[in-house]
């Protein structure tokens, strides 16, 4: 039962009862349905927007372990990136010096990066996208330095006689060598005590090291000097002349044909030295040249030629 309802009646003075219509009451209950309606979403909507139904909690976990694996191979691509850039360097600078042949040009290694994504219409997450641009790029200029390579192999087959000449080869094995003293470049004097080029690098080890040839050719000189003391030089043939200083003892004779990997001196410390050690110079078409562009048949990693390298660039004071 619901109450009656009066009002007062300001003409007769007295309270009248309320009559109202069914039209009265079915907007009553329209705006009572509104309400309730409006309540119940806000509540559905709440609940979906704070708390996740197991279908999406599943979605969720799938998404994290995806991105972490998308990580992942970025990381990986970042380093395989990394190392086609030190072949890249070496190939340029490195393989393409020694057989004088002109880098490669930047928009040839650049060939195919960049312009239309062909990814454009895929409906991905842009970190998938960057991840597959990445991959085609590198796989990209793996091609091109793959096609390098193969160049730079036909070009030493043709050119064997030559490359079993050039002096690339470390005179003073890795387990032998005790430290690099002193790198190609200004030095200090350690006689006269003023910066002045060292035209060579020195190769630290024991008396009686044994010394060997990196490359064919013939032996030029041997004879002894105030400055050098004993030493040795190679005619290696296509512009190329190796010198070995402070020697303890000759094991050729000038005019005699050598091998690479031959015998040919020992660590000594005559003329002007301080200590036991090599001065090893490379002299092409008549300009002595930094040695450790040239040391690329030892049996070290990347890693130790490119410590060794920068450190026969930095100043040390010279040992002769």
């Amino acid at each position: 039962m619901y109450r009656k309802k009066y009002y007062y009646n300001a003409q007769t003075c007295q309270y009248e009862k309320v009559n109202r219509n069914k039209k009265y009451y079915v907007g009553k209950f329209l705006v009572f349905s509104m309400l309730v309606l409006s309540s119940a979403l806000g509540i559905l909507y709440s609940y979906t927007y704070y708390s996740a139904t197991p279908k999406e909690k599943k979605l969720l976990q799938k998404n994290t372990l995806l991105t972490q694996q998308i990580k992942h191979i970025q990381n990986e691509i970042a380093e395989v990136n990394q190392i086609l850039q030190e072949l890249q360097k070496k190939d340029d600078h490195l393989y393409r010096t020694i057989f004088e042949i002109s880098p490669l040009d930047t928009t040839i290694r650049k060939a195919g990066i960049g312009g239309t994504d062909p990814h454009q219409n895929i409906n991905k997450d842009a970190i998938i996208v960057n991840t597959i641009q990445n991959i085609q790029q590198l796989k990209q200029q793996l091609y091109i330095q793959s096609k390098s390579f193969i160049r730079l192999i036909k070009i030493a087959e043709k050119k064997k006689e030559q490359w079993q000449c050039i002096p690339l080869m470390q005179p003073i094995t890795k387990k032998d060598l005790k430290k690099l003293a002193s790198g190609f470049g200004i030095r200090n004097d350690p006689f006269i005590k003023v910066k002045k080029m060292h035209q060579g690098i020195d190769l630290v080890a024991i008396k009686g090291t044994p010394i060997y040839a990196p490359g064919n050719g013939i032996v030029k000189l041997v004879n002894q000097s105030s400055s050098y003391g004993k030493q040795i030089e190679i005619n290696h043939g296509f512009g190329y002349v190796t010198k070995y200083a402070h020697l303890h003892k000759w094991h050729v004779k000038k005019g005699q044909k050598i091998k690479r990997g031959q015998l040919i001196a020992e660590v000594g410390n005559t003329g002007r030295s301080q200590g036991p050690h090599l001065h090893y110079e490379i002299i092409k078409k008549g300009k002595k040249i930094n040695p450790m562009l040239y040391f690329i048949l030892n049996q070290i990693t990347p890693q130790e030629y490119h410590q060794a390298f920068h450190s026969s660039l930095s100043i040390n004071q010279s040992l002769d």
